[in-house]
């Protein structure tokens, strides 16, 4: 091993072990309470909190499995994935399964949010509860089976658990998580747009209309039909504003902190037939996984960034604060 590759080495275990065991902990705290504000009656009935809920219990996955035993593999000096293929594959599978569903998550909820401000009825029918469910249970055991390719693929080779460079499966895994990453951004930054521009031509056009909040009460009525008198001229309101500030925000967080991923990953599908030498070989590991430990990174601050963007989400908190005191304060009374 070159002096370069232990130097590397040494400052990856530093960050594991300072920044990653913080980003783990408050991630873990954050996520448990996305989950907690999501299932407050006031939210739970709109089809996107299933959405946010599972989005939530996938990174709660990621940082309990992947991202914590890294932490303790650095602190203990010991990795049992790199001496145990068991461990290599089921690593592997939670880590892929974990970032690849937290990706298909958010776009979800950005189609989600244009559906549900669609003044045909038919189209906001398709954010229905019921729906909603189906379309999780059913993609999502999907995703899980077709990613098992993950731990067949990736296998122990010379102590280093990763696809072998000269095999097809290695082109195949490059490949497939550029297209994901790509295709994500696509979607996000799309429907996004789309839905902005809907909520912006709508309040321009009917600002001095009477205020009837319009979506809120769509979601209320689980997205059913809404009869309101002179739908196209109603206002919408601050709240839905909220949604999508919520949503351009976590947008703009999920594309910076996953674009040196996709661009590490054009880099080594670009440079997969050239030779290397050691050193270069040293530092494409240590880019690849300090992407990896922005990939945590994003999972961990989505509470904090709702907090921060989202006031209707806020108050949601406060209120959640608030009935979690009252309730300790009634035990230790009794």
């Amino acid at each position: 091993m070159s002096t370069l590759s232990i130097q590397l080495d040494n400052i990856l275990i530093n960050i594991n072990i300072y920044y990653l065991s913080a980003i783990c902990f408050f991630g873990i705290i954050g996520n448990f309470l996305n989950i907690l504000v999501f299932s407050q009656n006031t939210l739970k009935n709109t089809g996107c909190s299933l959405y946010f809920i599972s989005l939530s219990i996938v990174h709660l996955i990621v940082l309990f499995i992947p991202c914590f035993t890294q932490i303790i593999f650095s602190i203990t000096g010991f990795d049992i994935a790199l001496h145990s293929l068991f461990w290599c594959k089921f690593f592997v599978y939670f880590l892929f399964n974990g970032i690849f569903l937290s990706r298909y998550y958010i776009c979800l909820i950005s189609i989600d949010r244009w559906l549900v401000t669609s003044l045909h009825a038919r189209i906001r029918q398709m954010s229905n509860l019921s729906v909603i469910r189906r379309i999780l249970l059913i993609t999502t055991t999907i995703w899980l089976i077709f990613n098992i390719h993950s731990s067949i693929g990736f296998t122990l080779k010379n102590n280093i658990c990763d696809a072998s460079i000269d095999s097809f499966y290695s082109i195949f895994y490059l490949i497939l998580s550029l297209i994901s990453t790509l295709v994500s951004f696509f979607i996000l930054i799309l429907f996004t747009t789309l839905t902005l521009i809907r909520l912006l031509k709508k309040n321009v056009m009917n600002k001095h209309t009477p205020h009837i909040n319009l979506i809120e009460l769509n979601e209320r009525n689980n997205n059913l039909p809404i009869q309101i008198p002179n739908v196209q001229q109603q206002r919408i309101s601050n709240h839905n504003f909220q949604l999508i500030k919520l949503s351009l925000i976590q947008v703009l967080s999920y594309i910076i902190i996953n674009s040196p991923k996709a661009i590490h990953g054009i880099y080594l599908f670009s440079t997969r037939n050239s030779k290397k030498s050691s050193k270069q070989l040293a530092i494409d590991n240590f880019i690849g996984r300090i992407t990896t430990i922005l990939l945590y990174t994003h999972c961990a601050i989505t509470f904090y960034i709702y907090t921060l963007a989202s006031i209707t989400f806020r108050r949601q908190f406060f209120l959640l604060c608030r009935r979690i005191r009252q309730y300790i304060l009634t035990i230790i009374h009794h």
